[in-house]
Order: structure tokens, then C-alpha cells, then sequence
């Protein structure tokens, strides 16, 4: 039996492990961690569980196709307890709220009467949203049919693709709707991103599974041991060796040596190829991808509290509301967008305090900022933005002191130290007008033969959708290669 080893635990180690062993391989998956799971997980700060990754799954409805790898990894099934919420953001502007739906016809309907002054941006968002539904595929649909309707979007999907969302939400003159077209998603992503995203959400098809990130990354774990699947944790690969245009090895930081007949990279390309391969190898297609003006990744500075759950009961999921500077800028409008865990209190709430966290969206840009400050820099600007969000919070809730709880505080260098990642992203290159989709050809670095790629990296948008079904067919490579 022929061994594969596998370079990171995320998501697509596990799925890269899992069609492995169904293929007949015999694979072991090294994660630096103390846990599988990479991305896909959480942990507790004083005693609350902190969730840092799943905020809607495309895939959750059972019967979908899009849900058929979740089957398949065992990380869903028909029993799975699934959220459902009742919006994607909801915007308070002077009183009024604004919010992106389940009901999209209600919302439709809404936002026209709140701003008749846009009717014409409107109609163009809610039909566009209409048209799309196809893209929500089930098992039992006519394949050829469902082809057909795809193919009949293909120019809409080309315009929206065109559109960056921040471009499109200053189309609306109306500022609580602005709000809304941005913050409805993380990241700056374009439009056609939301309209997915929207869409499928609207079919009860990105949803939240019960028990978190963890829960969900767990539950594949689980799988993968249970197929004989092996696995070495606290396992920090530093360097892989090259003889004859073939790995001989992978070196950790502990000092253990491991070889096998294939090697499948599951970092980022970043930190493959600069740390591991020492700049000794290039990929044009990530070279071109990150120097490509207007290529944005996504990462984030997320303050992470406990707040009275009375206060956060009456409070959407998503919350937006205009504020000043916090001290990050990005090129969104000014306004504090909070993501409300009130919606599962037997995992986030605790002494009558749930978890909230907040989001000011990063990219690789403030990513060297924050890389070029001195530690002692470092801490003091964690400190500032972190008393301007609890500030913030306390005034427009009109918290007391003990309402609140400090829990976390988290960079972009979080991200870089924890999962390696490039630009200290927890997801791959967002697509936008310049970066309309990214799929890496080969799965291979040019000049290593039995070296594989796969992670949420080498196709856009990235997250856990790519990330599995990357760990696929990457499989797929190696079998027809070998």
C-alpha cells in the first residue's frame, strides 16, 4: 500500500485523508496544533467558547447536491440539527432597520417602500437574486435541465462577477441600505459573492450546523479514525527535503524525520513555498495571483466579549450600526459589525452572558501594517482599537460594567501564527472584478514530482466548500498521474 503524507489538519487534510483511504492509500496527517480541524474550530477564553469559523454553510440542507460532501465526510447527515436564522445582516441607520431576509420578498418589498429613491438598484438586486436560485441544485433534479438553466445565467453571473460590492452598494443613496449590501458578507468580496451567498440562504441551503465549527471538524475526525485514517498532532513541519526532483523527506520542528510516496501539501502556498521550500521553487500562478492589482485576501481584527444575554436576546445574528473611527480603517463605510452567538445558548451562553464578537475586515494591505509595528506597538494598538469597540458597545447598548466581559482580541498575526497562513488570512483570495475566479491547473509544483497542492487556497473563494472537495480531487490527480 502506497503512503501519502499530509502536510496540515484542516478541513481539506482530513477530506484529502479520507479519499485516501477509499482510494486504497494509506495516509498520515501531520498538524502542528494540539487538534485537527485548522480553520474550522474554536476554543474557551473564561470559561465561553469562542467559534472562528462557520457563520453560514453552504451545503447544510440534506438533499442538496452542494450538501453531498458533508455526507460523504460524515461531517453532516439527515439527523444533523441545523440554525436557521431568520436574516444574513440586519442594519440599524436612525431608527430604522434594514435587513436582507429569509423572506428576500418581504425584503423586496421593504426596502421600496424605504427608500423609493433607489427603486431602480433595488429591482436590479432582488431580480438578480431571483434568477440565481438556480444555482441551489437537489439530488432528485433533472440533471440536464438544471444545466440548462445555469447555463441561461452565465451573463448575468459574468456582470455580477464585474461588480465589486462596495462599488455596487454606492449605487444606493439611501446610507442604511449602503450598510447592508457591505457588511451582509465578510471580506470585500463582489456582488456575485452576495447574490450566492443570498441565494442559497434564502433556500435554506447556508445555514449554521449545531455545535459550531468544532463540532462540525470533529465529526470528520471522527470519520477518518474510524476508516483506520492516522494522524501526529503538535507535528510542525519546517522543511521538506528534495533529492532528484522528488521530496525524500519532511523534517518537523521536533526533529522527526517522515518520508512516503506522496506528499500533499495542505498550507498555504505562501508558507509552502517560502518557509518549507526556502524560495527555492515558484509558482507562477500564486505569484501572479498575489502581486494582481485589486486581489484581495480575507482576514480580520475580531474583539471577542460576554454580554448580558437579556440585551443580546432582542439583538439579529448580524448587526450592523454606523459609528466613528475605530481605529482600522477599511474601505467599508464606518459602522460596527457584530456577530450575535445568542441563537445557540447551550454552547455560547454562560452566567447569563452570550458570546459576541466583532469584525472590522482586514486584507493584506493592513495585514503589513500591522506586520511592521514593534511588539511593544503591536500591543498598544490591540489595546486602543479593543477600548474604542467596548466603548462603542457599552454606549449604544447602554451597557453597565459588569454587562461586559473582555474575552479575546484577534489580528491578522493571530491568524499568521496560528495556521501559518498567507497575509494572515483565515480564507483564500476573495473574488472580485479583478479576480473573478482563481482554480490552480496542475495541483503541482513545477520541479517536485510526487509534491501535491491542496487546501482551501488553490481554488476561490476558498473556505470549506473548496477546501473538501479540493482534498478530492487531488486524489483524483495522484491516481490518474500514478
Amino acid at each position: 500500500m502506497k503512503k501519502i503524507l499530509i502536510i496540515g489538519g484542516g478541513i481539506s487534510g482530513l477530506a484529502t485523508g479520507i479519499f485516501a483511504l477509499k482510494s486504497g492509500y494509506e495516509p498520515l496527517i501531520l498538524e502542528k496544533a494540539n487538534k485537527l480541524g485548522g480553520c474550522c474550530g474554536g476554543y474557551y477564553r473564561k470559561g465561553y467558547y469562542i467559534d472562528h469559523c462557520i457563520h453560514w454553510l453552504v451545503g447544510s440542507n440534506y438533499g442538496t447536491h452542494q450538501n453531498r460532501y458533508w455526507r460523504v465526510l460524515r461531517a453532516l447527515d439527515k439527523d444533523s440539527k441545523i440554525i436557521k436564522l431568520d436574516s444574513i445582516v440586519s442594519v440599524e441607520y436612525n431608527g430604522v432597520n434594514y435587513e436582507l431576509l429569509r423572506d428576500y420578498k418581504k425584503s423586496w418589498k421593504t426596502w421600496l417602500e424605504q427608500s423609493p429613491e433607489d427603486k431602480k438598484v433595488i429591482n436590479f438586486f432582488f431580480t438578480s437574486v431571483e434568477k440565481l436560485l438556480c444555482l441551489n441544485t437537489i439530488d432528485n433534479q433533472n440533471v440536464k435541465a438544471e444545466k440548462f438553466n445555469i447555463f441561461k445565467r452565465i451573463p448575468l453571473i459574468l456582470k455580477t462577477s464585474n461588480i465589486d460590492i462596495v462599488d455596487f452598494s454606492k449605487k444606493f443613496k439611501n446610507p442604511g441600505l449602503r450598510l447592508a449590501i457591505q457588511y451582509a458578507q465578510n471580506g470585500f468580496s463582489n456582488l456575485f459573492c452576495l447574490l450566492f451567498e443570498y441565494t442559497f440562504f434564502i433556500q435554506d441551503n447556508a445555514d449554521v450546523p449545531s455545535g459550531g465549527s468544532q463540532k462540525f471538524a470533529d465529526n470528520i475526525k471522527t470519520y477518518y479514525e474510524s476508516i483506520g485514517g492516522q494522524y501526529k498532532l503538535n507535528a510542525n513541519v519546517e522543511e521538506i527535503n528534495i533529492e532528484n526532483k522528488k521530496v525524500k523527506n519532511v523534517k518537523t520542528s521536533n526533529g522527526d524525520v517522515y518520508e512516503a510516496d506522496y506528499i500533499v501539501s495542505c498550507v498555504p502556498p505562501e508558507y509552502l513555498l517560502h518557509s518549507l521550500l526556502n524560495d527555492k521553487y515558484e509558482d507562477k500562478s500564486f505569484k501572479k495571483l498575489s502581486h494582481k492589482k485589486g486581489v484581495r485576501t480575507s482576514s480580520a481584527v475580531i474583539g471577542c466579549y460576554a454580554i448580558d444575554e437579556k440585551v443580546m436576546d432582542k439583538v439579529a445574528s448580524s448587526f450592523v450600526f454606523p459609528t466613528d473611527e475605530i481605529g482600522c480603517t477599511n474601505i467599508k463605510d464606518n459602522a460596527m459589525c457584530i456577530r450575535n452567538y445568542s441563537y445557540e445558548k447551550e454552547l455560547y451562553t454562560k452566567n447569563g452572558k452570550t458570546l459576541v464578537t466583532v469584525y472590522i475586515d482586514q486584507d493584506q494591505a493592513d495585514y503589513y501594517k500591522w506586520k511592521k509595528l514593534s511588539i511593544e506597538e503591536y500591543k498598544n494598538k490591540k489595546i486602543e482599537i479593543n477600548n474604542n469597540i467596548v466603548r462603542i458597545l457599552k454606549n449604544y447598548f447602554k451597557l453597565k460594567d459588569e454587562q461586559i466581559i473582555e474575552l479575546d482580541f484577534i489580528t491578522p498575526m493571530s491568524f499568521e501564527k496560528r495556521l501559518n497562513s498567507s497575509y494572515g488570512a483565515f480564507m483564500c483570495y476573495h473574488m472580485t472584478k479583478h479576480n473573478k475566479f482563481f482554480f490552480h491547473k496542475t495541483f503541482k509544483i513545477k520541479g517536485i514530482d510526487n509534491l501535491y497542492l491542496s487546501s482551501q487556497w488553490v481554488a476561490s473563494p476558498g473556505g470549506l466548500p473548496m477546501a473538501s472537495s479540493n482534498g478530492k480531487r487531488v486524489m483524483k490527480k495522484i491516481i490518474k498521474e500514478n
